[in-house]
């Protein structure tokens, strides 16, 4: 009981008191120096308490107590320890908590435990595992040794359980956690249980868990203060009501008025009872969220009730309001103010404006005008007690009224939209100081489509020159306020724990903002033919829509991170970046000017980490900034074959419904639009597969030879702007994507034979691109490598294993399930000696085949140069849009990661946890290895048929490979038979060999003349001359492997 002595007794003077009596036993005037020294060591400071304590340790060994002494250790240990002596001081705890466990003393081993946790938290510092699974373990093990559970509930219980929670990085962490709350689960201590609980669902919230995060208040209901469980909607009363959804549910009036009116009466029983402000305050916040509710279902409710519900529920807020002090008096009254507006506005649902539209009109301006009022008398009441964030968020309210307003109205005396630009403007200056992004982003998107509603006036004004218009400045500026907006909220997300980065980012794409912002973008410039401008926002939206669907900046290629890791700085800013976001995030108030402020540390934290360019790079994945048009050109004129042939950059988009192209070249910035429209593409596509299919089954190509030629009409505006020889690299965007343009049949020109039938890949060496960053960022890859024919490396890996993906020759006689058949299993073998006979030849120093195939040997593979796969895609078709997660896609192996057979030490993406597709090397995957290779040929089926991110990137295992550190790679647009495959394997490797290329300087393969040439001996074959066999055939990336030939 000596550890709680200092509780019983605290008053200075009674100790000095009690001190003074002469007959004063050993032990108890060796308790009371105690007590009176440690509230010397509070008041005073100095040295004076240490006095005190050794005067009272040599007591307690006269009185012969068996720890008294050992326990005054504890206390000058804990409270005179630093970073200097903690390791020191920790050790000679331990060896006093065993003595005190010899003695049976378990409540003051305890304390020790208690003093270990407090000198090891000096600083913040994360000490390591291994204590603090000793501290669990120990902590635990003398629990069960106290008789009584109430110890769980002490002092020392609540600074373990903080250390604990503090330091909380992994499940192990969690585990502690867990088992500290079982031990108390079933004791009658609320205020305890509920702590506990606090700081679970705080640490899953941190590690991503956010399911268990949201269970954890409810598993003891019982045990929740009144306010957080109405903050956590965990009343009855509150989650009726939202589950309401049909007209039926709400039928019986006096039944919903009677449930109201005892739910009231409940409450105003709680205030009454209640002296807490705080407590008063919940209350009043609730009964306004269920009357937000009630407004927000008037629809089903029908006019009648509503006129009943909302007098009922607006008079007991305003007589809670009474109770409250002024200052949250004022507030709640505004937001009474508020709810009362959406009422009537709510109302407007009820007007027949098909039936009399005049009266409709009337009854509207009269309703928006009372509304308005209310608005005004809201933001009074918030400006009057200091409430500046809510006064934000009520003229925002109020700008949207006048917006209606201006719809409806327009005359010399009342300018409606001027009303609405200033309520908006102002709200989202106030909102600003608060660090408040999503609500920023908001109200600057109302500005927007403010503006762009006043432009499209202007614009069907075709006397008016748009550009000259107020209305056409002021909503370019707002569109780049509101892109600016949008890239703080791709990096506030990044720094999100990784589980909820990921889904986070790749929610951005869905995002009806970001969707609307880049069709208002569109517009503008497609009215003001301002073709730099459409070209700008579609570089930007590609190369975003690549940095979300990939999650890049999260997903960081292996040898950026090594590059970050070794140099201490770089891990420090990197660090500091990450502290900064959890101190907005964790703020107590999340809204207020020192979030505010952190927010703007935090923006120029990142104007200094721009200035390294490793750290540069990572926030440039992260925020998808696409590359400027000066840097784009350059890549012609920088490029070791510059001299030879020019290189024209194409982004195939949709204008006006048409098929057009921007083309950036040497000669700057070019536009054409075609004849062809969206939809006769997209039957194109239709009729394309059909043909395909026809051509396999009777033989006959030509049907598909038509439709290419048809295709010459999309493509035709490139022949003037290019030459014969010159290198195209092809961007497509929206119904462009997955056609084959490159294999568009041209007319007949002269000196041509007349049945050649020259496709636009035979006149120039095409190569595809997800987006021109992505692509760019391969070539200055690619340019800085150096190599010599003498290193380059290669390695080569099959597997067919499987025939659950049906493209393996001869698929017509597969059997059911994934086993092979027999015909499959020769076809397979064959594919397998070819490839073993193809990479000796080459002398590869890799050769991977079958269930050898496993993460290991293939991350292994990845290591050579050149890297040649041939084998299946898991593209999870049967989902909506090629898998719910573009994460998960990947290329099928033989084997799992734990039946590799590759040698140890290789390296290897994490494990797979249970239920993951072990057999699979998903894109994911790709981020988790260090890829050496430059060039990858998948010759597996559909490995370009990529997932499209909303709305313009396609996005899958190339752009995956491509970022993760490949510079090009060889895939196909659909199916490919087993046979085609083996031969385009030769082929290449005959078309990329030292005698049939004549090489530039620093070029060592020209890879996009390299498919040029496999594609012409295909077509030139009689048995693979059909379309569907080498039109899939496509290269994305660098269009080089570069080098310098030493042979």
């Amino acid at each position: 009981m000596l550890s709680n002595f200092s509780d019983q007794i605290s008053n200075t003077e009674l100790l000095k008191d009690v001190l003074a009596v002469e007959e004063l036993p050993e032990l108890a005037r060796a308790q009371a120096l105690w007590c009176y020294a440690d509230n010397i060591r509070c008041d005073e400071g100095g040295d004076g308490w240490l006095r005190e304590l050794a005067t009272a340790a040599r007591l307690f060994d006269n009185a012969q107590h068996a720890t008294g002494a050992l326990e005054i250790r504890v206390d000058i240990l804990k409270h005179k320890s630093n970073y200097k002596t903690a390791t020191h001081d920790t050790e000679e705890l331990w060896e006093i908590k065993r003595r005190l466990e010899n003695v049976g003393n378990f409540r003051a081993a305890m304390g020790c435990l208690r003093a270990i946790v407090l000198i090891n938290t000096h600083g913040l510092a994360t000490p390591p595992a291994s204590l603090r699974s000793r501290v669990h373990e120990d902590w635990s093990r003398l629990s069960s040794l106290c008789r009584s559970k109430q110890l769980q509930t002490s002092p020392d219980a609540a600074d373990v359980l903080d250390w604990q929670s503090t330091v909380c990085k992994t499940p192990k962490d969690l585990e502690y956690l867990e088992h500290f709350y079982d031990n108390i689960a079933d004791l009658d201590a609320p205020n305890v249980i509920f702590y506990v609980l606090q700081k679970l669902r705080q640490q899953y919230k941190k590690m991503g868990e956010s399911e268990k995060a949201a269970k954890c208040l409810s598993r003891r209901p019982d045990t929740l203060p009144r306010k957080i469980f109405i903050d956590e909607g965990l009343d009855p009363f509150d989650a009726r009501l939202k589950m309401i959804s049909t007209k039926e549910e709400v039928s019986d009036t006096e039944r919903e008025l009677a449930c109201l009116r005892s739910e009231l009466d409940k409450v105003r029983g709680i205030v009454a009872d209640t002296v807490d402000m705080e407590h008063r305050d919940a209350e009043v916040r609730r009964l306004l969220d269920i009357a937000a509710t009630y407004i927000g279902q008037c629809k089903i409710r029908g006019e009648a009730q509503m006129d009943l519900i909302g007098p009922l529920i607006y008079d007991a807020i305003e007589g809670l309001c009474e109770t409250l002090d002024e200052r949250r008096a004022r507030l709640h009254r505004g937001e009474l103010l508020l709810c009362n507006a959406d009422h009537l506005q709510g109302e407007l649902v009820f007007l027949d404006a098909a039936n009399d539209f005049e009266r409709a009109r009337e009854v509207t301006i009269r309703i928006l005008k009372t509304a308005a009022d209310l608005q005004e008398a809201a933001i009074a009441m918030f400006e009057e007690g200091e409430h500046q964030l809510e006064m934000g968020m009520a003229k925002a309210r109020l700008g949207l009224t006048c917006e209606k307003f201006w719809k409806l109205i327009e005359t010399e005396t009342f300018d409606g939209f001027s009303l609405a630009v200033k309520n908006l403007t102002d709200a989202l200056a106030i909102v600003e100081k608060f660090g408040r992004l999503s609500t920023q982003r908001s109200y600057c998107q109302k500005l927007v489509l403010l503006w762009w509603d006043r432009f499209r006036i202007h614009v069907e004004e075709s006397a008016v020159n748009v550009q000259s218009t107020e209305a056409h400045s002021m909503l370019l500026k707002w569109v780049n306020k509101a892109d600016e907006l949008a890239t703080a909220e791709r990096n506030q997300v990044s720094l999100l724990s990784r589980q909820r980065a990921v889904t986070g980012k790749q929610a951005l794409q869905s995002d009806n903002s970001v969707l609307q912002l880049q069709q208002v973008a569109r517009y503008v410039s497609e009215q003001t033919n301002d073709d730099m401008m459409a070209w700008e926002w579609l570089q930007k939206a590609r190369a975003r829509s690549l940095s979300d669907m990939l999650a890049l900046g999260i997903n960081i290629p292996v040898h950026l991170r090594v590059l970050i890791e070794a140099d201490a700085e770089l891990t420090r800013l990197l660090d500091e970046e990450k502290n900064l976001a959890e101190q907005v995030r964790d703020a107590s108030v999340p809204y207020s000017a020192e979030t505010w402020r952190i927010q703007n540390k935090l923006q120029a934290h990142r104007d200094t980490m721009r200035l390294r360019d490793p750290l540069r790079e990572v926030l440039d994945l992260r925020e998808g900034r696409p590359e400027s048009l000066a840097s784009l050109t350059e890549i012609s004129t920088r490029s070791p074959d510059a001299a030879s042939r020019r290189i024209l950059l194409v982004d195939w988009t949709v204008r006006d419904g048409c098929c057009a192209a921007f083309v950036v070249s040497d000669a700057g910035l070019k536009f054409f639009k075609t004849t062809v429209t969206a939809e006769e593409m997209s039957l194109w596509k239709t009729q394309w597969a059909a043909a395909c299919e026809q051509a396999k089954l009777s033989g006959s190509d030509k049907r598909s030879y038509n439709l290419l030629k048809e295709m010459f009409k999309v493509v035709e505006g490139l022949l003037t702007l290019s030459a014969e020889g010159d290198l195209l690299v092809f961007c497509p965007d929206d119904v462009l994507r997955g056609i084959p343009l490159h294999a568009a049949v041209m007319p007949n020109r002269p000196g041509k034979r007349k049945d050649k039938q020259e496709t636009l890949l035979e006149r120039n060496p095409i190569v595809y691109a997800a987006s021109m960053t992505s692509f760019a960022h391969c070539v200055t890859r690619e340019m800085g490598r150096q190599r010599t024919a003498r290193d380059m490396s290669r390695s080569y890996v099959a597997v067919f294993e499987r025939t659950d993906q049906p493209d393996v020759a001869a698929a017509e006689d597969s059997s059911a399930g994934d086993k092979l058949n027999e015909a499959e299993e020769k076809l397979r073998d064959e594919c397998y000696e070819k490839t073993r006979d193809t990479a000796r030849r080459v002398g590869a120093q890799t050769v991977v085949v079958g269930r050898e195939v496993t993460h290991a040997s293939f991350v292994s593979a990845l290591q050579a140069d050149r890297v040649c796969f041939l084998g299946h895609c898991d593209l999870d078709e049967g989902s909506a849009i090629l898998g719910k997660d573009v994460l998960q896609q990947g290329l099928e192996l033989g084997g799992s990661s734990s039946s590799s057979s590759s040698s140890s030490g290789s390296p290897g993406p994490p494990h797979h946890a249970p239920g993951s597709r072990s057999h699979v090397f998903t894109t994911s995957d790709f981020f988790a290895v260090d890829i050496i290779a430059s060039h990858v040929t998948l010759l597996a089926c559909s490995s370009a048929n990529e997932a499209l991110g909303a709305p313009e990137d396609p996005i899958g295992i190339i752009s995956a490979l491509l970022c993760a550190g490949a510079t090009s790679v060889i895939g196909t647009m659909w199916k490919l038979n087993l046979a085609t495959a083996n031969l385009v394997m030769g082929l290449l490797e005959e078309t990329t060999g030292d005698d049939a290329m004549g090489h530039e300087e620093g070029v060592m393969v020209d890879l996009a003349i390299a498919l040029q040439r496999v594609v012409k001996r295909l077509r030139e074959s009689r048995d693979n001359r059909a379309p569907y066999k080498w039109a899939p055939l496509v290269l994305h990336g660098a269009w080089v492997l570069s080098g310098h030939d030493d042979t």
